[in-house]
């Protein structure tokens, strides 16, 4: 009799993604300096990340764009953003948790 796979549990919101990559950033000394919050009178350029992180130390800034882990898919407006953002020399990651952060900044040299 064979075994039955066990269900893996579901990922954790978005929400709870960006506030572990948030916690995460302010420990390590960046700070906030856009948080794109979504809703239907947002002002903010379709694409934009969900992150703005400045770093006063390291005199960086970063872009953030924060993805459900296993379910997470980046949107083609997404993609358009990073990768002109990226052509004008913008350091931007997409990130699906805290442990996805860290290695991101470590293979920028930003830890």
């Amino acid at each position: 009799m064979g075994r039955r796979k066990q269900p893996q549990p579901e990922p954790p919101l978005e929400k709870e993604v960006e506030k572990s990559i948030r916690t995460l950033a302010e420990h390590l000394g960046w700070r906030v300096l856009c948080w794109a919050r979504r809703d239907r009178r947002s002002r903010i350029t379709p694409g934009f990340p969900d992150f703005e992180f400045g770093h006063p130390r390291l005199k960086r800034i970063i872009y953030v764009e924060v993805k459900r882990p296993r379910v997470g898919r980046v949107a083609e407006d997404q993609k358009a953003w990073i990768a002109f953002a990226r052509s004008c020399g913008a350091t931007v990651f997409v990130c699906d948790g805290p442990h996805s952060f860290r290695d991101c900044l470590k293979e920028e040299g930003l830890l």
